[in-house]
C-alpha cells in the first residue's frame, strides 16, 4: 500500500509539477501555512461566484485570516468540523448531583454569570476519589476534571478572553499576548493542573473521551464530536456548559475549535477553470448548510443527544462564543509557536512568561514583517 501523504504535501507537489489534478484541497486549518508559504493557493476572493457574505461561510474565521483582501483558506460549510471540533465543558450529571449540584444549579450559574475558573476550581478540588484503594492519585481513580494537556489546554486563552493576534484596518497584525492578565492566567491554570487534587493529567490526546464516559471525571472538555460518537454509550445522563470566565467582569462565555477543524484552498494551478471551481464549490457549501449542518447541530447535538432543554440553550451559548484566531494558521511557523504558549508552559509546569516571550518576540515579528505579509502582497 502507498504511504498516504498529507493534503499540503500533495498539493504544494502537484503545484510544482503544473499539474492541475485538484481543484480543492481540503486541510487541517494549523496546517495552511505549509501551503500559504509555498505559494500554491489562489487568493479566494478573486474565486468568482463565492459570496462570503453567505451563512455557509464561517465569518468568524475568514474575516480574521483575510489581509489586505486576501483569503487563502477558507472555512466553510463543506465541512462542518469547526462546529463539531469546538469545545465545551461536558459534565455528568449523576456525579454533580452527588456533590450537590443539579444540572439546573449548574445551568444557573452560567446564566448569572458566576461560571468562573474559580468557582470550577472550587467545585472540582473536592472531587477525587481514591477508586483503586492503592493511596495514590492515578488513572485508576475518579477525578473531578482531567485530559491530556495537548489541545484543550489552548482553549483557556480563547475562554478567558485574551486575544492572541488581531489584523488592523491599514493590514497590520498586532499581537496582544503579553499582559497582566496573561501572567496572572498562567498563574492560575499552573496551580489549577498541579496543585488541584480533583484534576489528573491524562497521558494521551483525546484519553479524557475515554475517562468522562467510564464515570471517572465529573467533567471534561469534549469537542462537541464526541456527543455523535463515544458518549452515544454512555450510561450516564450527561450535559454541556460553556468554558468557565476568568471572573464575572468577563462580558461573554469564549470557546475555540480544535485546530484540526478544516479549512480550504484552491491550487494554484486551478487557475484555468476558476470560475467553475467557484460555482461548485458555492453549491456545496449551500447544500452541506442547509441539510448536513442542521441534521448534526439542530438534531443530534441539540435534539436526540441532549437530556433537557439547559443543554440545548447552552450549546446554543458556546457557539455564539467561539473564538477563530488567525494565528493557528501560522502557528508553527511565524508566530513562533504563539497559540500555543500557554499550552507548552502549563505543561512544563512553568509561569516563566516573560523568559519565554523575550526567547520568540523577535523572530516572530521578523518573520510576520519580512515573511508572512509579503505573502499578502503587504509589504
Amino acid at each position: 500500500m502507498a504511504e498516504e501523504k498529507e493534503p499540503a504535501t500533495v498539493c504544494n507537489n502537484a503545484v510544482i509539477a503544473g499539474t492541475d489534478d485538484y481543484d480543492i484541497v481540503g486541510f487541517y486549518n494549523y496546517t495552511a501555512y505549509k501551503l500559504i508559504n509555498a505559494k500554491s493557493l489562489l487568493n479566494w476572493m478573486e474565486i468568482p461566484h463565492v459570496n462570503l457574505d453567505k451563512p455557509w461561510h464561517n465569518s468568524l474565521s475568514n474575516s480574521n485570516a483575510t489581509i489586505n483582501n486576501t483569503l487563502y483558506a477558507i472555512c466553510s460549510d463543506l465541512a462542518i468540523t469547526s462546529m463539531t471540533y469546538t469545545y465545551a465543558i461536558y459534565f455528568n450529571q449523576r456525579i454533580l448531583l452527588d456533590q450537590g449540584y443539579a444540572a439546573e444549579d449548574m445551568y444557573n450559574m452560567v446564566r448569572d454569570g458566576s461560571w468562573t475558573i474559580d468557582k470550577m476550581t472550587e467545585i472540582v478540588e473536592t472531587m477525587y476519589v481514591d477508586t483503586n484503594g492503592d493511596g495514590k492519585a492515578d488513572t485508576g481513580d475518579n477525578f473531578g476534571f482531567g485530559y491530556a494537556m495537548i489541545n484543550p489546554t489552548d482553549v483557556w486563552e480563547a475562554a478567558f478572553d485574551l486575544q492572541l493576534s488581531s489584523i488592523t484596518e491599514d493590514n497590520q497584525i498586532e499581537v496582544n499576548f503579553m499582559s497582566d492578565k496573561t501572567m496572572s492566567v498562567l498563574e492560575k491554570l499552573v496551580a489549577f493542573h498541579y496543585e488541584n487534587p480533583g484534576y489528573i493529567k491524562l497521558p494521551t490526546q483525546y484519553d479524557e473521551e475515554t475517562y468522562f464516559l467510564n464515570g471517572q471525571l465529573a467533567m471534561a472538555p469534549l469537542r462537541f464530536a464526541a456527543a455523535y460518537s463515544d458518549l452515544r454509550e454512555m450510561d450516564d445522563a450527561y450535559s454541556m456548559l460553556p468554558w468557565p470566565k476568568w471572573d464575572e467582569n468577563q462580558n461573554a462565555y469564549y470557546t475555540n475549535a480544535d485546530d484540526k477543524f478544516t479549512a480550504f484552498g484552491v491550487p494554484l494551478t486551478a487557475f484555468g477553470h476558476a470560475e467553475f471551481v467557484g460555482t461548485i464549490f458555492e453549491a456545496l457549501c449551500a447544500e452541506s448548510y442547509k441539510k448536513v449542518y442542521p441534521a448534526y447541530y439542530d438534531i443530534a447535538l441539540k435534539g436526540r443527544y441532549s437530556t433537557d432543554a439547559g443543554t440545548a440553550e447552552m450549546v446554543d451559548l458556546i457557539m455564539a462564543g467561539r473564538n477563530f484566531d488567525f494565528s493557528f494558521q501560522f502557528g508553527e511557523s511565524h508566530f513562533q509557536r504563539l497559540p500555543y504558549l500557554i499550552r507548552d508552559l502549563v505543561a512544563s509546569k512553568s509561569t516563566n512568561l516573560a523568559s519565554k516571550w523575550d526567547s520568540v518576540e523577535k523572530k516572530m515579528w521578523t518573520a510576520i514583517e519580512k515573511e508572512l505579509l509579503p505573502l499578502y502582497g503587504v509589504e
